[in-house]
């Protein structure tokens, strides 16, 4: 990942890279962590130097206690990300106030607006055999600015992935993307999920629309009850 001597912390503004800022000394990242979609998202950053005296502009944050749960009422949401895949990251801080919802509620409300996330559920719908694709995954590539993409592939045995070469190309992806095989679900955000140890493109790919597309993925091995896809001889 990137060195933390590389890394500094601005404080005490609203604009993106401006205003007193502090070198960081080392990090460290949740050991759980996979993706930022999987849980544990969270890494402490220890800085070479102390912030100044805390005041009304810069204090520390209260944290919530384990197994606290969040109340219903009105939420502060801040930070400096882009709020849609094709903005550019915004200069000042963004922040926006809502409500917040139980746990309860969300899941409600996600159901019923978004209909595609039943397939979590353990009903069978349609008369649709939840293991009629056992051999597909989803390929997930993650940067280390964060950024995701995804991708299909189909398991060829317990260590080998087919997915296309656009998904893996030119990007340096094996030395600076983390690879993933998220497989044996139904759930973009649920299920197993394996790390890739090695890729290899076809030699005469260059572009998806002048054929070629393909790759495999080596991974460890997968050891849910899953079925390759069969190939012709």
């Amino acid at each position: 990942g990137q060195a933390a001597k590389e890394i500094r912390v601005f404080f005490n503004t609203t604009v993106g890279n401006k205003g007193p800022c502090i070198r960081v000394e080392r990090g460290v990242i949740h050991e759980k962590y996979l993706s930022p979609y999987k849980g544990y998202d969270i890494a402490l950053l220890k800085l070479e130097q102390a912030l100044p005296k805390f005041n009304r502009f810069v204090r520390p944050i209260c944290l919530p206690r384990k197994y606290e749960r969040t109340d219903e009422g009105p939420m502060l949401l801040a930070g400096y990300g882009t709020t849609n895949f094709k903005n550019k990251v915004p200069r000042h801080i963004m922040y926006y106030f809502t409500n917040a919802l139980t746990e309860e509620k969300c899941d409600k409300a996600l159901v019923k607006h978004w209909p595609s996330l039943r397939l979590s559920s353990s009903k069978v719908l349609c008369s649709w055999n939840p293991h009629q694709l056992a051999w597909m995954v989803q390929v997930v590539t993650i940067s280390l600015r964060g950024k995701v993409s995804y991708c299909g592939g189909s398991i060829l045995n317990r260590n080998v992935i087919l997915t296309a070469a656009h998904c893996v190309m030119n990007r340096s992806m094996f030395d600076n993307w983390k690879i993933l095989v998220h497989y044996n679900t139904t759930n973009l955000f649920r299920g197993p999920m394996i790390e890739v140890k090695r890729g290899i493109v076809h030699k005469r790919f260059e572009r998806a629309v002048k054929g070629y597309d393909i790759a495999l993925l080596e991974v460890r091995h997968i050891t849910s009850t899953v079925t390759g896809v069969s190939s012709k001889k």
